[in-house]
């Protein structure tokens, strides 16, 4: 049988001898150098100035050096960067035979840091202190909030600390992500180091597995059916790429539809054309992620969604098929986006005439991060007392049986969205219906859980969303 797991000795040799290279960075860029003139695909190496003018990359962080060789290039030309990393320091640790469990970042988007015209001065010697208390199993709240406040890095600093202790610190990229979450631990917003903390904590008690198989179980059930584990071990993923979907609120409404819901999207119009750029419909393909864009009159960039079918026949024609994974409570106006320098070439927002637009990673991860930022929750750590139907139906004046209803269903479906005019009620129901699910459901009661109160902006008239997963409920 095939070892796995041998990487873990090897990269714990290489992050022990990076940390003598915090101030000769100089020696890290030529050794990526070195590899670029001998053919190897490696992270760039060019920098941007305060002119947007190109100038070589004069610093470099530990985690942008790590992604050099834990990025989304061919398994054969990974074992020979590391094997000529490990020749060039003169160590003797092994040359791993396989990278199982190992998250990788998108070739296009390896950085852990910005261009240096956008900055701080200080922001890679944050990474270096972060990098230096993880390898010595002591990191600051501080330190890691620092780095976790960084442009666009967010999740991804969990993976780079995988890759330097990964006994020691879980990756929380999408893929472990979505798998701790089957196995019942839902994954809170990264915010603090506290947070981090305790997810961790609660994956150790919960699964009792070391961090590194959990993340290799979790890709293998992502990509493999259960009786054929064996095929494609080590094989790289293929690149996610990005995109713009328009929706016409007059022909699909993307917001109503509970997130997990799978919709088709066809490459012809209603008279039987092929829409714009129809050769982007033939390009997706499952795992790419596009943005959810309401048109005219709504004009605002309202869910995401990704790839699950590529473009096939089926009974209503051409079309491929997406499933919705977030609904952004708060969505981004268009005008917004047009206003972000990053962004002035962006497709869609140049000319928005058609269906289906590329997105560049970083123009993603641009658009990303003004999500995030819009849609950051205000949390409240709380403990509910039971809250039966019975005192609920009291309260609001609905029946027993309503109440019982509507909690099954939300239950079921994961969120419920109220629609009224203003003055009728939506939030004081979806209130007490919360402290229904959250307090007095079966099997929930005295349970200590987060309410998280967001926005939430409506399509034509206000609405009131409650969206529940193991009693996490989301109300205006």
């Amino acid at each position: 049988m095939e070892e796995k797991f041998t990487w873990v000795e090897t990269y714990g040799v290489l992050a022990k001898t990076l940390r003598n290279y915090r101030h000769r960075q100089d020696e890290l860029l030529e050794f990526i150098n070195e590899l670029q003139a001998d053919g190897f695909p490696t992270i760039s190496t060019t920098d941007k100035d305060e002119l947007d003018q190109s100038i070589p990359l004069a610093e470099i962080d530990p985690f942008t050096f790590f992604a050099n060789f834990n990025r989304s290039i061919k398994t054969e030309t990974r074992i020979e960067i590391i094997r000529r990393l490990i020749e060039k320091w003169g160590l003797s640790c092994p040359i791993p035979a396989d990278f199982a469990g190992i998250p990788v970042v998108n070739p296009q988007r390896s950085w852990f840091i910005r261009y240096k015209k956008d900055r701080d001065e200080k922001d890679v010697d944050k990474l270096w202190s972060l990098f230096e208390e993880a390898l010595d199993r002591r990191i600051q709240a501080d330190t890691f909030n620092s780095v976790l406040n960084l442009k666009f890095i967010h999740y991804n600093i969990t993976m780079g600390l995988f890759w330097i202790a990964p006994e020691e610190y879980l990756n929380l990229d999408n893929v472990n992500r979505d798998y701790l979450a089957r196995k019942g631990i839902v994954p809170p917003m990264l915010q603090n180091y506290a947070v981090y903390f305790e997810y961790m904590r609660k994956t150790r008690d919960q699964i009792g597995k070391p961090f590194y198989i959990i993340s290799h179980d979790a890709w293998l059930e992502k990509t493999q059916n259960p009786g054929n584990r064996n095929a494609a071990e080590n094989e790289t993923p293929e690149e996610i790429s990005y995109w713009w979907l328009n929706a016409n609120p007059k022909i699909w409404d993307p917001i109503t539809p509970a997130v997990g819901t799978r919709e088709i999207y066809t490459s012809h119009n209603a008279k039987g054309n092929k829409r714009r750029v129809y050769k982007y419909f033939q390009q997706v393909k499952p795992g790419d992620l596009l943005v959810g864009y309401i048109t005219l009159p709504i004009r605002q960039v309202a869910a995401l969604f990704k790839v699950t079918k590529p473009l096939h026949n089926g009974p209503e024609g051409e079309a491929f098929e997406i499933e919705k994974v977030e609904q952004f409570p708060a969505p981004i106006s268009f005008r917004k986006l047009q206003t972000v320098p990053e962004l002035v070439k962006c497709e869609p927002l140049i000319n928005n005439q058609g269906s289906l637009f590329r997105l560049t990673p970083d123009e993603y991860e641009v658009i990303r991060g003004i999500i995030d930022e819009e849609n950051e929750p205000f949390i409240i750590t709380m403990e509910f007392p039971p809250f039966t139907a019975e005192q609920c139906a009291k309260s609001t004046g609905l029946s027993v049986s309503k109440i019982e209803d509507w909690r099954s269903a939300i239950e079921r479906k994961g969120q419920a969205i109220f629609y009224g005019p203003p003055g009728t009620g939506k939030t004081f129901i979806a209130d007490h219906i919360a402290r229904h699910i959250v307090g007095g459901g079966p099997d929930l009661s005295n349970l200590s859980s987060f309410i998280r109160l967001m926005p939430t902006r409506n399509l034509c008239r206000e609405s009131v969303l409650i969206q529940t997963k193991r009693a996490v409920c989301y109300l205006n």
